[in-house]
């Protein structure tokens, strides 16, 4: 049985390229302004710079893993899913 891996008639593959593209970008864009009120090296910090790209680096391997393995890119959108609830959840804070 023929299975269409697409999203909107976008291959995912391509989809998982625009993710990374998003990670890389959002590594210099990030909230600088809600982390100068944290120490040098906090983790709040850290999530601030670094959770907001690790999530869309999930969600591209996710959807460039769905045309393998429905398990495993469940599994990496899940986490993926949780690493922007994460991120979230501490920019309001800040």
């Amino acid at each position: 049985m023929f299975q269409n891996h697409a999203l909107f008639g976008i291959p995912l593959p391509f989809i998982g390229f625009a993710c990374f593209i998003l990670a890389f970008i959002f590594l210099y864009v990030w909230p600088k302004q809600k982390a100068q009120k944290y120490n040098r090296i906090s983790w709040p910090r850290y999530i601030l710079h670094f959770f907001q790209s690790l999530g869309w680096v999930l969600v591209g391997m996710a959807a460039i893993a769905e045309t393998s393995s429905l398990l495993l890119s469940g599994s990496l959108a899940g986490l993926g899913l949780l690493v922007f609830v994460v991120f979230a959840i501490v920019a309001l804070r800040a």
